[in-house]
């Protein structure tokens, strides 16, 4: 097995703050869920998923949220 972990983080920009502590405890992997779009913002700048994926230090596995969940 893998030694795996779930942080609250915060207060600050969802993005920054992931990738900040993805960088401080040295992640190995980052894993998401994606549930699409939401609203015009994300249509501009990209997807939470998208700006990780882009700006990353480590491998990002992503993957949908069931429909009804």
């Amino acid at each position: 097995g893998f030694p795996a972990g779930t942080v609250f983080l915060p207060g600050g920009n969802v993005v920054d703050r992931l990738l900040e502590e993805a960088e401080d405890c040295d992640a190995g992997l980052i894993v998401m869920a994606t549930a699409g779009h939401d609203g015009l913002m994300d249509a501009l700048n990209g997807s939470t998923t998208e700006q990780v994926l882009r700006r990353a230090p480590c491998p990002v596995l992503s993957a949908p949220v069931p429909l009804g969940r």
